[in-house]
């Protein structure tokens, strides 16, 4: 190989060499790093779960956190202060204040201000009382009655006389009351009943008519039925002006004015507020409309003496029909019939539940 070729191939490799190194350090073999992209943060908004309405009460299952979607961006960057923290707590037990549509976005503004529910006491009438009644759904127009509908309550109960002669008959005990609370809770629950349960309710009624709810609760089988509406805004226009009222004198009942069941009903909470009237087997023999024969006459005795000997008296009948002894002896006893701590001779009937079984005493399964 000559010289000259030699030299040319080693300037060559050199140069080559160079030349790589060269490409090397200048980033030529390395290709420039692929920017990524920096993934926005989602901004996460408190949403209904399902469609809520105006007045119901939200519970966790109503709501729930997703992303802010890109059309509702514009409105959040305005109003940023209505919207709730993302977070399921910042809407328990709180009331709407208008319907609020699935996926929607909760802002303060479908809410009603945030404040404990209206207490009990409150919610009634003065002089009336709160009672409970926990009734099954097909007593109670299958649980579908609410708070502020105003209701009749009945009892269907066994009636037996003294001849042994029964019946089953069902009779109001309480008219015209109103439903102040549902589930024995103070929150406006909108929920689904279970079918295995009874639902509590809570009536405003006068003093005595909550003793009479109490005393029947054994007595036989209690159904409470709504009024209609156009009796229910009668109602409720009465019981506006009762609150409006600021005089002494407050109705206690809602039975129609100047009726004699009104005037009989006033004396009768009067009479109990004052501890002279006890509830008891009679109240609901006037309410079922039983009568009883009328007392017997009671004999005529006259005393018989003789001189100074004094003889068996003879008794005679009101229509002057003289009474043996055995006679005698049975009107003794009759004159000896049980009374009650009152000194009222006990009622001709006895009430009891028609479920309930006369052999074992306890109720029958329906």
């Amino acid at each position: 190989m000559r010289a000259s070729t030699l030299f040319a191939l080693t300037v060559a490799v050199l140069i080559g060499l160079g030349a790589a190194v060269a490409a090397k350090l200048g980033g030529f073999f390395n290709p420039p790093p692929v920017e990524t992209p920096v993934k926005r943060q989602d901004i996460m908004v408190l949403a209904a779960a399902r469609n809520l309405f105006a007045g119901d009460m939200i519970d966790s299952a109503g709501v729930r956190v997703r992303a802010l979607k890109a059309e509702e961006l514009p409105h959040y960057q305005k109003n940023r202060e209505q919207y709730l923290p993302p977070l399921v707590a910042a809407a328990s037990l709180r009331i709407t204040r208008r319907n609020v549509y699935a996926d929607e976005p909760i802002l303060k503004e479908c809410l009603q201000d945030m404040v404990r529910p209206e207490a009990l006491h409150s919610r009634l009438l003065p002089q009336m009382r709160a009672v409970n009644l926990s009734l099954t759904k097909e007593r109670s127009a299958g649980g579908l009655i609410q708070v502020g509908d105003w209701v009749d309550v009945s009892l269907t109960c066994k009636i037996e006389n003294t001849q042994g002669a029964a019946s089953t008959r069902t009779g109001c005990i309480i008219p015209r009351v109103r439903v102040i609370a549902k589930r024995n809770s103070l929150w406006p629950i909108f929920a689904p009943l279970p079918d295995d349960k009874p639902v509590n309710y809570t009536l405003e009624v006068n003093p005595y008519r909550a003793a009479l709810l109490e005393f029947s609760r054994t007595k036989g089988v209690l159904t409470m039925a709504p009024l209609p509406v156009d009796e229910r805004q009668k109602l409720e226009t009465r019981r506006e002006s009762v609150l409006e009222n600021t005089g002494d004198i407050r109705p206690v009942h809602f039975i129609p004015p100047g009726t004699p069941e009104a005037s009989d009903e006033d004396t009768r909470v009067a009479a109990f507020g004052r501890g002279e009237l006890v509830v008891s087997e009679y109240d609901l023999v006037r309410i079922f409309g039983l009568t009883t024969p009328p007392p017997p006459t009671p004999p005529v005795t006259v005393e018989r003496f003789s001189g100074i000997y004094r003889y068996e008296p003879a008794v005679f009948t009101a229509d002057g029909i003289p009474l043996s002894k055995s006679a005698r002896t049975a009107a003794g006893a009759e004159a000896r019939r049980p009374t009650s701590k009152a000194g009222i001779a006990a009622p001709a009937f006895q009430f009891s539940d028609p479920n309930d079984c006369p052999t074992c005493k306890k109720r029958a399964a329906n």
